[in-house]
């Protein structure tokens, strides 16, 4: 059950990443607006992206071990 969540953890980071990308590529005057903190879009998101990997990886390490 552990590995699927893990699994599941690892597929989540990589849509948010993924659609990163995928506006990065396709409408990147998107990325150039300006978002809450006077920053732009592109430096929300890659923010954004680092404290989701933080996150996965703290909910990760906290799932306790399988019941055997």
């Amino acid at each position: 059950m552990r590995r699927h969540l893990r699994a599941l953890l690892f597929l989540v980071y990589v849509a948010a990443y993924g659609s990163f990308i995928a506006v990065t590529v396709a409408a990147p005057h998107v990325l150039a607006a300006p978002a809450p903190g006077g920053v732009n879009v592109a430096v929300a998101w890659g923010m954004g992206l680092i404290l989701l990997a933080f996150v996965t990886a703290l909910a990760a390490l906290a799932m306790p071990e399988s019941d055997r």
